[in-house]
Protein backbone atom coordinates (compact mmCIF):
# COMPACT_ATOMS: atom_id res chain seq x y z
CA UNK A 1 0.00 0.00 0.00
CA UNK A 2 1.18 3.52 -0.72
CA UNK A 3 0.95 5.99 2.18
CA UNK A 4 -1.83 7.81 0.30
CA UNK A 5 -3.87 4.61 -0.16
CA UNK A 6 -3.39 3.60 3.46
CA UNK A 7 -4.43 7.06 4.59
CA UNK A 8 -7.60 6.94 2.48
CA UNK A 9 -8.49 3.49 3.83
CA UNK A 10 -8.01 4.83 7.35
CA UNK A 11 -10.21 7.79 6.46
CA UNK A 12 -13.00 5.43 5.38
CA UNK A 13 -12.50 3.30 8.47
CA UNK A 14 -12.82 6.41 10.65
CA UNK A 15 -15.92 7.64 8.86
CA UNK A 16 -18.05 7.64 12.00
CA UNK A 17 -15.44 9.73 13.78
CA UNK A 18 -15.04 12.43 11.15
CA UNK A 19 -18.48 12.59 9.54
CA UNK A 20 -18.96 16.07 11.00
CA UNK A 21 -15.58 17.39 9.89
CA UNK A 22 -15.36 19.72 6.92
CA UNK A 23 -12.61 20.68 4.51
CA UNK A 24 -12.29 24.08 2.82
CA UNK A 25 -12.34 24.12 -0.95
CA UNK A 26 -10.09 26.85 -2.33
CA UNK A 27 -9.28 27.83 -5.88
CA UNK A 28 -5.78 26.94 -7.04
CA UNK A 29 -5.28 24.47 -4.19
CA UNK A 30 -2.21 22.32 -4.80
CA UNK A 31 -2.11 18.58 -4.19
CA UNK A 32 0.28 19.11 -1.28
CA UNK A 33 -2.06 21.56 0.41
CA UNK A 34 -5.02 19.25 -0.13
CA UNK A 35 -3.05 16.34 1.37
CA UNK A 36 -2.10 18.54 4.34
CA UNK A 37 -5.74 19.36 5.05
CA UNK A 38 -6.87 15.75 4.64
CA UNK A 39 -4.00 14.50 6.77
CA UNK A 40 -4.74 17.04 9.48
CA UNK A 41 -8.38 15.97 9.76
CA UNK A 42 -7.45 12.28 9.66
CA UNK A 43 -5.10 13.01 12.54
CA UNK A 44 -7.97 14.47 14.54
CA UNK A 45 -10.16 11.50 13.65
CA UNK A 46 -7.57 9.08 14.96
CA UNK A 47 -6.45 10.94 18.06
CA UNK A 48 -8.84 13.62 19.34
CA UNK A 49 -11.44 12.16 21.75
CA UNK A 50 -14.85 13.57 20.92
CA UNK A 51 -16.12 13.41 24.50
CA UNK A 52 -12.97 14.94 25.99
CA UNK A 53 -12.92 17.77 23.48
CA UNK A 54 -16.63 18.49 23.88
CA UNK A 55 -16.60 18.42 27.69
CA UNK A 56 -13.54 20.67 28.00
CA UNK A 57 -14.83 23.25 25.54
CA UNK A 58 -18.26 23.32 27.21
CA UNK A 59 -16.69 23.79 30.65
CA UNK A 60 -14.57 26.73 29.49
CA UNK A 61 -15.17 27.92 25.88
CA UNK A 62 -12.27 30.40 26.17
CA UNK A 63 -9.84 27.47 26.30
CA UNK A 64 -10.92 26.12 22.90
CA UNK A 65 -8.23 27.98 20.93
CA UNK A 66 -5.51 26.90 23.36
CA UNK A 67 -6.61 23.26 23.23
CA UNK A 68 -6.67 23.43 19.46
CA UNK A 69 -3.13 24.79 19.24
CA UNK A 70 -1.69 22.06 21.48
CA UNK A 71 -3.80 19.26 20.00
CA UNK A 72 -2.81 20.26 16.45
CA UNK A 73 0.83 19.73 17.37
CA UNK A 74 0.11 16.25 18.76
CA UNK A 75 -2.14 15.00 15.95
CA UNK A 76 0.07 16.33 13.16
CA UNK A 77 3.15 14.70 14.66
CA UNK A 78 1.30 11.40 15.00
CA UNK A 79 -0.33 11.41 11.55
CA UNK A 80 3.05 12.07 9.91
CA UNK A 81 4.54 9.19 11.88
CA UNK A 82 1.62 6.97 10.82
CA UNK A 83 1.85 8.04 7.14
CA UNK A 84 5.43 9.15 6.43
CA UNK A 85 4.48 10.15 2.89
CA UNK A 86 2.66 13.13 4.38
CA UNK A 87 5.82 14.73 5.76
CA UNK A 88 6.70 16.30 2.42
CA UNK A 89 3.09 17.35 1.79
CA UNK A 90 2.88 19.07 5.16
CA UNK A 91 6.13 20.91 4.52
CA UNK A 92 5.08 22.13 1.08
CA UNK A 93 1.47 22.74 2.10
CA UNK A 94 2.45 25.04 4.95
CA UNK A 95 4.90 26.78 2.63
CA UNK A 96 1.97 27.48 0.32
CA UNK A 97 -0.16 28.82 3.17
CA UNK A 98 2.73 31.01 4.29
CA UNK A 99 3.18 32.41 0.79
CA UNK A 100 -0.53 33.27 0.69
CA UNK A 101 -0.17 35.00 4.11
CA UNK A 102 -2.84 32.65 5.42
CA UNK A 103 -1.72 33.35 8.99
CA UNK A 104 -1.92 37.13 8.54
CA UNK A 105 1.59 37.85 9.82
CA UNK A 106 3.15 39.53 6.80
CA UNK A 107 3.44 42.95 8.45
CA UNK A 108 3.87 41.81 12.04
CA UNK A 109 6.87 41.41 14.33
CA UNK A 110 6.52 37.75 15.30
CA UNK A 111 8.30 38.21 18.61
CA UNK A 112 5.68 40.73 19.75
CA UNK A 113 2.90 38.14 19.42
CA UNK A 114 1.44 36.33 22.48
CA UNK A 115 3.02 33.01 23.39
CA UNK A 116 0.05 30.97 22.13
CA UNK A 117 0.39 32.51 18.65
CA UNK A 118 4.15 31.97 18.58
CA UNK A 119 3.66 28.34 19.61
CA UNK A 120 1.13 27.80 16.81
CA UNK A 121 3.39 29.42 14.20
CA UNK A 122 6.46 27.58 15.47
CA UNK A 123 4.97 24.14 14.98
CA UNK A 124 3.30 24.92 11.66
CA UNK A 125 5.72 27.24 9.83
CA UNK A 126 8.56 27.64 12.27
CA UNK A 127 11.01 26.43 9.62
CA UNK A 128 10.11 29.57 7.65
CA UNK A 129 10.14 32.06 10.52
CA UNK A 130 12.65 31.06 13.16
CA UNK A 131 10.31 31.86 16.07
CA UNK A 132 12.17 32.55 19.29
CA UNK A 133 11.19 31.71 22.87
CA UNK A 134 12.51 32.99 26.16
CA UNK A 135 14.68 30.77 28.33
CA UNK A 136 12.89 29.05 31.17
CA UNK A 137 9.12 28.69 31.08
CA UNK A 138 8.58 29.39 27.37
CA UNK A 139 11.23 26.99 26.05
CA UNK A 140 10.25 24.33 28.56
CA UNK A 141 6.57 24.59 27.63
CA UNK A 142 7.29 24.46 23.89
CA UNK A 143 9.43 21.35 24.37
CA UNK A 144 6.68 19.61 26.36
CA UNK A 145 4.03 20.56 23.79
CA UNK A 146 6.18 19.05 21.06
CA UNK A 147 6.32 15.76 22.97
CA UNK A 148 2.69 15.54 24.17
CA UNK A 149 1.43 12.01 23.63
CA UNK A 150 -1.96 11.79 25.34
CA UNK A 151 -5.13 13.87 25.50
CA UNK A 152 -4.59 14.32 29.24
CA UNK A 153 -1.21 15.91 28.53
CA UNK A 154 -2.83 18.17 25.91
CA UNK A 155 -5.40 19.38 28.45
CA UNK A 156 -2.70 20.11 31.04
CA UNK A 157 -0.47 21.95 28.57
CA UNK A 158 -3.38 23.92 27.13
CA UNK A 159 -4.29 24.98 30.66
CA UNK A 160 -0.73 26.23 31.24
CA UNK A 161 -0.83 28.09 27.93
CA UNK A 162 -4.19 29.63 28.81
CA UNK A 163 -3.05 30.80 32.25
CA UNK A 164 0.10 32.26 30.73
CA UNK A 165 -2.03 34.16 28.21
CA UNK A 166 -4.16 35.59 31.01
CA UNK A 167 -1.01 36.75 32.78
CA UNK A 168 0.34 38.26 29.56
CA UNK A 169 -2.85 40.27 29.15
CA UNK A 170 -2.63 41.46 32.77
CA UNK A 171 1.03 42.46 32.33
CA UNK A 172 0.22 44.35 29.13
CA UNK A 173 -2.55 46.24 30.91
CA UNK A 174 -0.20 47.09 33.77
CA UNK A 175 2.40 48.33 31.25
CA UNK A 176 -0.28 50.45 29.60
CA UNK A 177 -1.38 51.89 32.94
CA UNK A 178 2.21 52.67 33.88
CA UNK A 179 2.71 54.44 30.56
CA UNK A 180 -0.42 56.52 31.13
CA UNK A 181 0.79 57.48 34.57
CA UNK A 182 4.13 58.61 33.09
CA UNK A 183 2.38 60.64 30.42
CA UNK A 184 -0.27 61.99 32.80
CA UNK A 185 1.17 61.52 36.32
CA UNK A 186 -1.84 62.85 38.23
CA UNK A 187 -4.54 61.20 36.21
CA UNK A 188 -5.23 58.45 38.72
CA UNK A 189 -4.99 60.55 41.91
CA UNK A 190 -7.78 62.50 43.60
CA UNK A 191 -5.88 65.72 42.85
CA UNK A 192 -5.60 64.72 39.22
CA UNK A 193 -9.30 63.95 38.97
CA UNK A 194 -10.11 67.34 40.53
CA UNK A 195 -7.83 69.04 38.00
CA UNK A 196 -9.63 67.23 35.17
CA UNK A 197 -13.02 68.39 36.51
CA UNK A 198 -11.78 71.98 36.80
CA UNK A 199 -10.43 71.90 33.25
CA UNK A 200 -13.74 70.52 32.03
CA UNK A 201 -15.61 73.34 33.76
CA UNK A 202 -13.23 75.91 32.28
CA UNK A 203 -13.80 74.51 28.80
CA UNK A 204 -17.56 74.61 29.29
CA UNK A 205 -17.39 78.21 30.55
CA UNK A 206 -15.22 79.21 27.58
CA UNK A 207 -17.70 77.62 25.17
CA UNK A 208 -20.59 79.42 26.90
CA UNK A 209 -18.78 82.76 26.66
CA UNK A 210 -18.26 82.18 22.94
CA UNK A 211 -21.96 81.42 22.50
CA UNK A 212 -22.93 84.52 24.50
CA UNK A 213 -20.58 86.70 22.46
CA UNK A 214 -21.99 85.24 19.28
CA UNK A 215 -25.53 86.12 20.42
CA UNK A 216 -24.47 89.68 21.33
CA UNK A 217 -22.89 90.18 17.92
CA UNK A 218 -25.98 88.80 16.21
CA UNK A 219 -28.22 91.19 18.20
CA UNK A 220 -26.00 94.17 17.36
CA UNK A 221 -26.05 93.23 13.70
CA UNK A 222 -29.84 92.85 13.69
CA UNK A 223 -30.23 96.22 15.43
CA UNK A 224 -27.97 97.91 12.92
CA UNK A 225 -29.79 96.28 10.05
CA UNK A 226 -33.27 97.38 11.09
CA UNK A 227 -32.38 100.90 12.33
CA UNK A 228 -30.24 102.00 9.37
CA UNK A 229 -32.04 104.60 7.13
CA UNK A 230 -33.19 103.36 3.80
CA UNK A 231 -32.15 105.18 0.60
CA UNK A 232 -35.64 106.69 0.33
CA UNK A 233 -35.28 108.34 3.78
CA UNK A 234 -32.13 110.18 2.76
Amino acid sequence: LTPETAMLRSLVGSEMCIRDRYLPVWQEMSKDLYDLLIGHEVGHAHETPEAGWHDTVIDNPQKKAFLNVVEDVRIERKVKARYPGLVKSFYKGYQELFDKDFFGIQDLDIQDLPLVDRVNLHFKIGHLLGVEFADGFEKDLVERIGKADTWAEVEKLADELYKNHQQERKDKQEEYDELLEKLMPHRFTSEGQQEQEERQQQRQQARQKMEDKKDELQEAYDCLLYTSPSPRDS
